[in-house]
């Protein structure tokens, strides 16, 4: 909430065309707040179902934000060159998004996760123009 509070546009407008027309900003607010950290939920949550964990009994749809990269995936570890650790090289995105050297690893970390080349691509595109 800290990490929100230090950007004013996030929860600080709410749209003119639909629902969000009827809505108040408290609740766009918190609509938008709930989206986020699903998101956030999505790529880091425990996923435990029988809601068990290292902790002790935890109900799923609170164990957001338990993991710092994808499952099984370390830098430079376990992991390297499975399914989600790696990069495509035998399709178009190879010759799109080629790997700069052998040790790049492409898989997600932190709360919104990009994983493969063929995202870090476009990605890298968009922010730093290469």
């Amino acid at each position: 909430m800290k990490a929100v509070a230090a950007f004013p546009a996030v929860c600080g407008e709410k749209g003119s065309i639909g629902q969000a027309a009827s809505l108040t900003l408290e609740e766009v607010c918190k609509k938008e707040l709930v989206v986020l950290f699903a998101h956030f939920a999505q790529d880091t949550g425990a996923h435990d179902a029988t809601g068990t964990t290292t902790n002790g009994v935890t109900e799923e749809w609170r164990q957001g934000l338990a993991k710092l990269t994808e499952t099984y995936c370390t830098v430079g570890g376990a992991g390297f060159g499975t399914a989600g650790c790696d990069y495509f090289s035998n399709n178009w995105s190879a010759a799109a998004y080629p790997r700069p050297n052998s040790s790049t690893q492409y898989f997600g970390r932190g709360a919104k996760q990009l994983s493969w080349n063929y995202n870090y691509g476009p990605f890298s595109r968009v922010m730093f123009n290469d």
